[in-house]
């Protein structure tokens, strides 16, 4: 199964049809993940599920965000034991199964902001402005201080992506913006389950670009051992096209960063 992002759009003149918005990067990136599933398993059957985001003001309201978004539907599929794979596109920005993928593989409990008590520095860390983080929990999240920016740039949301210690800031050069997506796979019971997460709707779609250049095998677990997690850090050049209507950004290239393996602590061990 695919999860993709999605917020519920309500017009305003009657009859006040409700629709569904996806994001047009994420919907590149299915497509391409549809494409590169297909080629390498031809007449493999999936399922794309819509997960939508809950509001700022939802989730103030939820006790324990977790335990609610557990309930949806989509949480069912990914947790019942019986999808073989389980593809996650977007960072948990955009879609809460990113979150849960994510805490499922590094065995923390999601939606809970500050990093698990028992792990001194998290494997992947996504640097937020203060305002984003106090928008959004995640297990996943910390707060960052970003460079001076120039009069004609808005404040960024998303300010860098840390792996394993290394720290990629998403920066300008020029009328070129240089923005970071990660890859993170595990080797589950039913399958493989893959996280397609950038710091910005074109950094997932150069990740997904990416994931076939991506040598390294998904690691195999020990015994008595939670499986390895591989991590890869796919940096894009992004430029505007000012001739283009709507989100004008385009990717220019794109290129491996950082290709590692996570194994959990002692603590971890099942």
């Amino acid at each position: 199964s695919l999860f993709i992002g999605a917020k519920a759009y309500r017009e305003d003149d009657p009859p006040h049809y409700e629709s569904t918005y996806v994001s047009g990067w994420d919907v590149r990136s299915l497509a391409f993940m549809e494409r590169a599933i297909g080629a390498a398993r031809p007449g493999i059957r999936f399922g794309v599920e819509e997960v939508f985001l809950r509001s700022a003001d939802e989730l103030a309201r939820m006790r324990d965000p977790g335990v609610e978004i557990a309930r949806e539907a989509w949480n069912e599929i990914m947790t019942d034991g019986q999808t073989s794979a389980i593809v996650t596109i977007g960072t948990q920005r955009a879609c809460h199964a990113t979150e849960v993928c994510l805490a499922t593989m590094l065995g923390v409990a999601p939606f809970k902001r500050g990093a698990d008590p028992r792990l001194s520095s998290s494997p992947v860390q996504f640097v937020w402005s203060c305002d984003e983080y106090d928008r959004l929990p995640s297990s996943f999240a910390v707060i960052g201080q970003q460079r001076e920016i120039s009069p004609s740039e808005r404040p960024r949301k998303t300010i860098a992506l840390k792996v394993l210690n290394k720290t990629f800031e998403v920066r300008a050069e020029g009328d070129l913006m240089y923005d970071f997506g990660l890859i993170a796979a595990q080797r589950r019971r039913t399958g493989i389950w893959l996280v397609i997460a950038g710091l910005s709707g074109p950094a997932t779609h150069a990740a997904a670009l990416l994931l076939e250049e991506i040598t390294a095998d998904v690691p195999r677990a020990d015994p008595g051992r939670t499986p390895p997690v591989l991590l890869a850090v796919i940096e894009a050049q992004l430029k505007r096209d000012v001739n283009r209507r709507g989100d004008n950004r385009e990717v220019k290239t794109q290129k491996v960063a950082l290709v590692d393996k996570w194994e959990a602590p002692d603590f971890a061990r099942r």
